[in-house]
């Protein structure tokens, strides 16, 4: 009960928390199992500074926006930037694309991969549609699945 509400209260003896509470709405409430993301997404679409989370039917905590930014929130971000690098570099392999993306990065870009490929392996790479030894051409294949171990 804030101070404002007490006054008037203060004469009522029988007054009890039903009277003074103020109900839970559907909107302010999320499922502990709610993704950071979803709930990042949540805070941007709804005015509330925090959400109470809940866990069938008993209220197990609360989120405030600033806890996405914790440790583990901020470990979260983390993966889901690692997973989209991933990715890309998945989609940059695949032999239909590997050719676009390679030119559709800066000329600097390339130098830097191509010196780093020759400091790594001693040679010169050699691309597909290189002019240069048609038959050795070298074609980056995707990385092979990986293997979960549990």
């Amino acid at each position: 009960m804030w101070f404002d509400d007490y006054a008037q209260f203060e004469d009522e003896s029988e007054t009890t928390i039903e009277g003074v509470m103020q109900p839970l709405e559907p909107n302010e409430l999320l499922s502990s199992s709610t993704t950071i993301l979803d709930a990042v997404e949540i805070f941007g679409s709804k005015p509330n500074r925090y959400f109470y989370v809940i866990h069938i039917n008993e209220i197990v905590g609360v989120l405030f926006y600033r806890d996405l930014f914790k440790p583990l929130g901020r470990l979260a971000f983390l993966a889901l930037a690692l997973e989209i690098e991933d990715q890309a570099l998945s989609l940059c392999q695949s032999v239909p694309i590997n050719e676009k993306c390679w030119l559709s990065i800066s000329e600097n870009r390339r130098y830097k991969a191509t010196d780093l490929f020759k400091r790594r392996y001693g040679r010169e790479p050699k691309l597909q549609g290189d002019e240069r030894e048609q038959d050795d051409d070298v074609i980056f294949l995707p990385r092979p699945p990986r293997i979960c171990r549990s």
